[in-house]
């Protein structure tokens, strides 16, 4: 009898286990983020590339470059006020911004870092879980 209970609440904890390792997110899921975070981040009069997605077993992440036609001090004004205080500024330096909005047991990460030529950023959108 307690050799069969045994089994049963062994059977019960993996069981439990092996459904907190699926993932119940669906790619079309990520990709509606990466959409979304793309209108937050992208001026009215800029274009963007279309996102390279890379994922891995806890994250997901995705690449492109915005090109804002403007300098990077504007664009970071913009964006300030278009964030309105929903993400916390993890690092900042001249060309670059990191910031970071945790939800739940998702952490939310965008970098944006301005290269050599006026007005091109690229961004970095990661979605990890911990």
């Amino acid at each position: 009898m307690r050799r069969a209970l045994m089994l049963i609440v062994s059977g019960l904890i993996f069981c439990f286990l092996l459904y907190l390792t699926i993932p119940t997110e669906t790619p079309d899921d990520f990709r509606k983020a990466v959409q979304q975070m793309q209108r937050l981040l992208l001026p009215e009069t800029a274009t963007a590339t279309v996102p390279l997605i890379e994922k891995t077993e806890w994250s997901r992440s995705a690449q492109w470059t915005i090109d804002t036609h403007e300098n990077w001090e504007d664009y970071r004004r913009w964006l300030g006020q278009q964030l309105g205080g929903t993400y916390r500024v993890l690092s900042e330096s001249e060309n670059e911004l990191s910031l970071r909005k945790t939800y739940h047991a998702e952490i939310h990460e965008i970098s944006l870092i301005t290269g050599q030529s006026q007005g091109k950023i690229k961004v970095v959108y990661r979605l990890s879980l911990w």
